[in-house]
C-alpha cells in the first residue's frame, strides 16, 4: 500500500486500529475528511487508482 501510494504521489500514514476497533481486522482507507473511502480483507485490495482518479505518477499521461 505504502508503495503504491508513493508510486502515485498520494500522502499516507499508516496507522494501527485501537485495541477496541470493531473492525481491527480489515483495512480501512481514511479520507482526510475522516470519511472511509473503501474498505478491504488485504491491503492490496484497496484500488488507489479508483479512489484518488489518478493514475501512478511515473506513467505518462
Amino acid at each position: 500500500m505504502e508503495e503504491a501510494a508513493r508510486r502515485q504521489g498520494v500522502p499516507l500514514t499508516v496507522l494501527d486500529a485501537p485495541a477496541s476497533y470493531r473492525w481491527r481486522d480489515t483495512f480501512l482507507l481514511i479520507r482526510p475528511d475522516q470519511h472511509i473511502a473503501w474498505r478491504a480483507e488485504t491491503p492490496s485490495d484497496i484500488d488507489l487508482e479508483l479512489v484518488t482518479g489518478r493514475p501512478p505518477a511515473d506513467v505518462a499521461t
